[in-house]
Protein backbone atom coordinates (compact mmCIF):
# COMPACT_ATOMS: atom_id res chain seq x y z
CA UNK A 1 0.00 0.00 0.00
CA UNK A 2 1.40 3.12 -1.03
CA UNK A 3 1.21 6.76 0.96
CA UNK A 4 -2.05 7.96 1.59
CA UNK A 5 -3.22 4.53 -0.28
CA UNK A 6 -6.67 4.40 1.30
CA UNK A 7 -6.88 0.69 3.36
CA UNK A 8 -8.46 -2.57 1.64
CA UNK A 9 -12.34 -2.86 0.97
CA UNK A 10 -11.91 -5.60 3.89
CA UNK A 11 -10.55 -3.52 6.49
CA UNK A 12 -13.11 -0.22 5.95
CA UNK A 13 -16.21 -3.16 6.06
CA UNK A 14 -14.60 -4.48 9.29
CA UNK A 15 -14.26 -1.23 10.70
CA UNK A 16 -17.92 -0.04 9.24
CA UNK A 17 -19.25 -2.90 11.18
CA UNK A 18 -17.45 -2.29 14.20
CA UNK A 19 -18.91 0.79 14.62
CA UNK A 20 -22.59 -0.27 13.56
CA UNK A 21 -21.90 -2.30 16.43
CA UNK A 22 -21.09 0.03 19.10
CA UNK A 23 -23.55 2.48 18.10
CA UNK A 24 -26.10 0.08 17.57
CA UNK A 25 -25.47 -0.98 21.36
CA UNK A 26 -26.17 2.23 22.48
CA UNK A 27 -29.66 2.45 20.80
CA UNK A 28 -30.46 -0.93 22.56
CA UNK A 29 -31.13 -1.63 19.02
CA UNK A 30 -30.13 -4.80 16.59
CA UNK A 31 -28.54 -4.41 13.33
CA UNK A 32 -28.80 -6.35 10.21
CA UNK A 33 -26.65 -5.53 6.74
CA UNK A 34 -27.01 -6.18 3.73
CA UNK A 35 -23.36 -5.90 1.95
CA UNK A 36 -24.67 -4.39 -1.44
CA UNK A 37 -21.35 -1.93 -1.78
CA UNK A 38 -20.92 1.96 -1.57
CA UNK A 39 -20.55 3.79 -4.55
CA UNK A 40 -22.53 3.84 -6.48
CA UNK A 41 -25.19 1.81 -4.65
CA UNK A 42 -27.49 -0.26 -7.04
CA UNK A 43 -30.21 -2.07 -6.12
CA UNK A 44 -31.31 -4.51 -9.06
CA UNK A 45 -34.83 -6.79 -8.96
CA UNK A 46 -33.23 -9.45 -7.09
CA UNK A 47 -31.67 -7.07 -3.59
CA UNK A 48 -34.95 -5.20 -4.28
CA UNK A 49 -36.49 -8.14 -3.28
CA UNK A 50 -34.41 -9.42 -0.20
CA UNK A 51 -34.95 -5.79 1.02
CA UNK A 52 -38.97 -6.57 0.76
CA UNK A 53 -37.85 -10.04 2.46
CA UNK A 54 -36.33 -8.18 5.88
CA UNK A 55 -39.29 -5.34 5.76
CA UNK A 56 -41.33 -9.12 6.03
CA UNK A 57 -39.54 -10.65 8.35
CA UNK A 58 -39.43 -7.51 10.88
CA UNK A 59 -43.22 -7.21 10.17
CA UNK A 60 -42.54 -3.07 10.71
CA UNK A 61 -44.91 -0.45 11.13
CA UNK A 62 -42.84 2.59 9.80
CA UNK A 63 -39.87 2.24 7.13
CA UNK A 64 -37.65 5.73 7.56
CA UNK A 65 -35.84 5.92 4.77
CA UNK A 66 -33.81 8.54 2.79
CA UNK A 67 -35.54 11.60 0.71
CA UNK A 68 -35.92 10.04 -2.53
CA UNK A 69 -35.01 13.77 -4.00
CA UNK A 70 -31.62 13.77 -2.15
CA UNK A 71 -30.03 14.70 -5.36
CA UNK A 72 -26.98 15.48 -3.46
CA UNK A 73 -26.55 12.02 -3.00
CA UNK A 74 -27.45 9.56 -4.91
CA UNK A 75 -26.67 6.20 -3.51
CA UNK A 76 -29.62 7.72 -0.77
CA UNK A 77 -32.05 7.72 -3.49
CA UNK A 78 -31.31 4.64 -4.64
CA UNK A 79 -31.86 3.26 -1.14
CA UNK A 80 -35.37 5.26 -1.10
CA UNK A 81 -36.19 3.94 -4.24
CA UNK A 82 -34.99 0.06 -2.63
CA UNK A 83 -36.61 0.39 0.39
CA UNK A 84 -40.32 2.40 -1.09
CA UNK A 85 -40.78 -0.25 -3.47
CA UNK A 86 -40.23 -3.25 -0.65
CA UNK A 87 -42.47 -1.64 1.57
CA UNK A 88 -45.52 -1.04 -1.22
CA UNK A 89 -44.65 -4.62 -2.43
CA UNK A 90 -44.35 -7.11 0.71
CA UNK A 91 -48.25 -7.60 1.30
CA UNK A 92 -48.31 -8.79 -2.48
CA UNK A 93 -47.76 -12.45 -3.05
CA UNK A 94 -46.76 -12.47 -6.61
CA UNK A 95 -43.91 -10.40 -5.69
CA UNK A 96 -42.20 -13.53 -3.90
CA UNK A 97 -44.43 -17.14 -3.67
CA UNK A 98 -43.99 -19.48 -0.61
CA UNK A 99 -43.37 -16.34 1.54
CA UNK A 100 -44.90 -14.91 4.02
CA UNK A 101 -46.72 -11.74 3.24
CA UNK A 102 -46.93 -8.70 5.62
CA UNK A 103 -48.54 -5.52 5.59
CA UNK A 104 -47.18 -2.93 3.93
CA UNK A 105 -45.37 -0.47 6.86
CA UNK A 106 -45.99 3.33 6.54
CA UNK A 107 -42.83 5.01 4.93
CA UNK A 108 -41.43 8.48 5.87
CA UNK A 109 -38.31 10.11 4.63
CA UNK A 110 -35.95 11.67 7.15
CA UNK A 111 -32.94 14.03 7.13
CA UNK A 112 -34.02 17.81 6.01
CA UNK A 113 -31.79 19.54 4.07
CA UNK A 114 -31.60 23.08 3.96
CA UNK A 115 -29.16 22.63 0.86
CA UNK A 116 -32.28 20.42 -0.86
CA UNK A 117 -34.85 22.30 0.34
CA UNK A 118 -36.38 19.47 1.72
CA UNK A 119 -38.38 20.43 4.76
CA UNK A 120 -40.98 17.90 6.79
CA UNK A 121 -44.07 18.16 7.21
CA UNK A 122 -43.70 16.19 10.67
CA UNK A 123 -41.98 16.07 13.45
CA UNK A 124 -41.03 13.72 16.10
CA UNK A 125 -39.75 14.79 19.56
CA UNK A 126 -36.42 12.99 20.55
CA UNK A 127 -35.93 15.78 22.96
CA UNK A 128 -35.55 12.91 25.94
CA UNK A 129 -33.08 10.54 23.10
CA UNK A 130 -30.98 13.18 21.52
CA UNK A 131 -28.14 12.25 23.95
CA UNK A 132 -27.99 8.84 22.72
CA UNK A 133 -28.41 9.70 19.36
CA UNK A 134 -25.60 12.23 19.38
CA UNK A 135 -23.48 9.27 21.20
CA UNK A 136 -24.21 6.54 18.92
CA UNK A 137 -23.37 8.82 16.24
CA UNK A 138 -19.95 9.99 17.21
CA UNK A 139 -19.00 5.94 17.09
CA UNK A 140 -19.20 6.59 13.41
CA UNK A 141 -15.57 7.68 12.52
CA UNK A 142 -15.66 8.22 9.17
CA UNK A 143 -18.66 10.44 9.51
CA UNK A 144 -17.80 12.71 12.55
CA UNK A 145 -19.87 15.88 11.24
CA UNK A 146 -22.89 14.17 11.49
CA UNK A 147 -23.66 14.79 15.05
CA UNK A 148 -23.07 18.51 15.34
CA UNK A 149 -25.47 18.46 11.87
CA UNK A 150 -28.23 16.71 13.68
CA UNK A 151 -28.24 18.75 16.96
CA UNK A 152 -28.08 22.10 14.60
CA UNK A 153 -30.87 20.26 12.36
CA UNK A 154 -33.10 19.39 15.55
CA UNK A 155 -32.75 22.87 16.64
Amino acid sequence: MGAGAPPPIGVIKAIRQEEMERAAGILGATIDCFDYGDGPLLLGPERRLEVMDAIRAFVLDVALCHWIDDFLLPDHVEAAQGVLWAARYCSTPASRPRTDTAHPPSTSATRPSPVTKVQPDFFVGIDSTMGCKIAAMKTLVAQLSLPTQYEVLAR
